[in-house]
């Protein structure tokens, strides 16, 4: 994947940019600007019969599609937090509910949202769902889905990093 997604005017400034390198644009005025990616948190949760536990997406992009639970980093925050943060946000789970998140993968991706590519990096983890840990769909999650980990097929998840990672999760868990 490309760090050069098209960036057009200084958020400084407002000057147009130049492209300089890879992922460094600068403006007439000497301001520099890097289009890293935003990191991102995705968790897959198993059950104790080796089903995942899913999320279908409430909201564009992919809606209606597979995905685990998960979103962006907020400022201030570890990826850890922020695991935890949306974990509590999309299924109303607290931490007792479920065992200790094990990071497994990271991947990069495009995020296109509001007719944009943003670049993200997603750090993925699992953990074990206690079996009386009752889920809710909440936030932009519009139903919670478990499946058998060998029924589920990488290309009904959305996002290339959540069906790169669900591939190197099937691997460890099959």
């Amino acid at each position: 994947m490309s760090n050069d997604l098209e960036m057009n005017f200084c958020r400084r400034c407002g000057k147009p940019l130049v492209h300089k390198g890879v992922g460094l644009w600068e403006c007439a005025n000497k301001h520099s600007t890097f289009n890293n990616p935003s990191p991102t948190v995705g968790i897959f949760f198993l059950t104790a019969d080796k089903k995942v536990v899913l999320s279908r997406r409430g909201i564009n992009p992919g809606k209606g599609m597979l995905d685990c639970f998960g979103g962006f980093v907020e400022s201030g925050e570890s990826i850890e937090s922020a695991a935890h943060r949306e974990i509590t946000e999309e299924t109303g789970l607290v931490k007792d509910q479920y065992g200790p998140l094990h990071y497994f993968y990271s991947s990069p991706a495009t995020y296109h949202f509001q007719d944009e590519d943003r670049p993200i990096i997603t750090s993925l983890f699992w953990a074990a769902l206690d079996t009386d840990a009752h889920l809710a769909p909440n936030d932009d999650v519009a139903e919670i889905v478990t499946l058998p980990l060998g029924e589920v097929n990488p290309n009904e998840l959305f996002n290339d990093d959540i069906k790169n990672g669900f591939i190197e999760f099937l691997k460890e868990n099959l």
